[in-house]
């Protein structure tokens, strides 16, 4: 499809569509602070370079989620099923498989935000040294993961994300999925921000990728994933 980039956009074009492959990450990164785990050739580590004026999706927010049930669709093909924790997590057999990380990169100008990278970490199988201590009892594999064609998989995601982040695959259907794939609809579960803690009841996720929840007094309030941690 042509189109047409200003002198604001060309500066980015060049990268636009971009896919970074890792065998391994040294200091992979997670959301607020926290690190991705990435240990050698036993996962997919990538990341891909959108410009967000190529797309139809109206907020680059939703790229995560988007990204997410990608990743559910990919696995789906090779008979896995999974589960979405919002926002960013993949869940097989109760464990998380998939971690997403959507960052942006801004132009000279702070409000210029010349593109989008969109990462993504799936862990295949476990590493001969095992999963460190603090996340062992959470984290998992894919079901016979060193059976499963990489390059393949990889093919897959790459291509569902590019029609997710272009808007070829429409966006809305793909957000009532995320909220269908979810597995933290009707739970308990503890919000943790920089302001406070508390628990809450999950009720719903909104057309933005917001989660909707309900407090011990009955209110409701929505949620953005920017400062906000869940735990079960």
């Amino acid at each position: 499809r042509e189109r047409r980039f200003t002198e604001r956009e060309h500066r980015g074009s060049a990268m636009h569509g971009s896919v970074l492959i890792a065998e391994h990450q040294s200091a992979g990164r997670g959301r607020l602070g926290k690190s991705f785990f990435s240990p050698e050739r036993s996962g997919i580590y990538l990341s891909l370079v959108y410009i967000p004026e190529a797309s139809q999706v109206p907020d680059t927010s939703l790229f995560t989620p988007l990204a997410a049930v990608c990743v559910c669709r990919a696995l789906e093909n090779l008979g896995i099923e999974s589960a979405i924790k919002w926002v960013n997590d993949v869940f097989v057999d109760g464990k998380k498989v998939c971690g997403i990380l959507t960052e942006g990169c801004m132009g000279t100008n702070d409000s210029d935000l010349s593109a989008v990278i969109a990462g993504v970490g799936i862990n295949l199988y476990e590493a001969e040294s095992g999963f460190p201590e603090e996340i062992r009892n959470t984290a998992g594999c894919l079901p016979n993961g060193k059976s499963i064609d990489k390059n393949a998989l990889t093919a897959s995601l790459i291509s569902l994300m590019i029609d997710a982040f272009s808007g070829a695959a429409d966006y809305r259907v793909l957000m009532e999925e995320y909220k269908n794939r979810s597995f933290i609809l009707g739970k308990t579960v503890t919000v943790i921000s920089p302001r406070e803690t508390y628990e809450a009841e999950a009720v719903d996720i909104s057309g933005e990728g917001h989660l909707i929840v309900r407090d011990a007094s009955g209110t409701q309030r929505e949620l953005l994933s920017g400062e906000i941690s869940l735990r079960l």
